[in-house]
């Protein structure tokens, strides 16, 4: 029922931008010498509502008379693209680049959406592809570098994604977010003294640094292709920011076991020694 209701308010919507001319119809739609009067705009629009109506060749047969009249209306650009993903990967992100590169509004997400959706379905290098012609597409793009450096972060490259956040950076230094990106790929590759300036400008809590190195931690070892190994009861998984206590030796001077004991600072939490 309610799939009815849809339907008929769709083709409602249609009929209105047939009224005002926005999307034509058998009559009206063309000039006395047959020269048609639609705009590429209205095309696109019209692809729009037939997509959402599930009517899908019609929708791609209006995309592509948009993109006769324009090559480069993106919003044609980017309902033909999500039209023909299925059965034309390719073609379909060239056109989603197209229509970032032409001023889609939120078009970096897009395109950002995409590349997660490849990356999960294990399609890293189309993923890469994606969203290296996106950067090469519009260079000035703040966003564009950003994504693309947090992607290569989750890849466990920091070294790629630093020169991605560095470059991002310079286009906007006042971005606290961006800030706090290079924060974390520097901690990724050991530059501790980097790391603190890049945090230190988005204002990052010492605890929010912590959780940071933790996952820079993390992205590195895969990187290195070792699994992660656990942390030690009571010792942080890494040695910056310090934490308060630290595990002592279990063995004493003559070999014998011992129980366990933390070295505690003053005001420290106690733990309980192992059994």
């Amino acid at each position: 029922m309610a799939t009815s209701s849809g339907a008929e308010g769709n083709e409602e919507a249609l009929e209105k931008l047939r009224a005002l001319g926005y999307v034509g119809g058998a009559s009206g739609s063309s000039r006395p010498g047959g020269a048609s009067t639609r705009t590429a705009g209205s095309h696109a629009n019209e692809s729009m509502i037939l997509r959402l109506q599930g009517r899908g060749e019609e929708a791609v047969a209006a995309a592509e008379k948009a993109l006769a009249i324009d090559s480069n209306q993106a919003t044609a650009l980017w309902c033909l693209s999500d039209l023909v993903q299925s059965r034309q990967p390719d073609r379909s992100d060239e056109l989603l680049v197209r229509a970032y590169a032409h001023g889609l509004p939120q078009g970096i997400h897009y395109v950002a959406a995409r590349a997660e959706r490849y990356q999960r379905s294990r399609q890293g290098q189309r993923a890469t592809r994606l969203l290296d012609a996106a950067v090469a597409a519009r260079p000035e793009d703040t966003e564009a570098w950003r994504v693309r450096g947090r992607f290569r972060v989750d890849l466990g490259d920091c070294a790629a994604a630093r020169s991605d956040l560095e470059r991002a950076a310079q286009l906007d230094p006042g971005d606290r977010t961006g800030q706090a990106a290079l924060g974390l790929v520097r901690l990724c590759l050991g530059d501790e003294t980097g790391a603190r300036e890049a945090l230190a400008r988005s204002g990052a809590s010492a605890g929010e640094a912590h959780r940071a190195w933790a996952r820079a931690h993390s992205s590195a070892a895969t990187s290195r292709g070792r699994r992660r190994r656990p942390a030690a009861r009571g010792k942080p998984e890494a040695p910056w920011p310090r934490r308060s206590c630290s595990p002592k030796s279990s063995y004493d001077a003559t070999g014998q076991r011992r129980r366990s004991r933390l070295w505690r600072r003053p005001g420290a939490r106690r733990v309980p020694p192992r059994p």
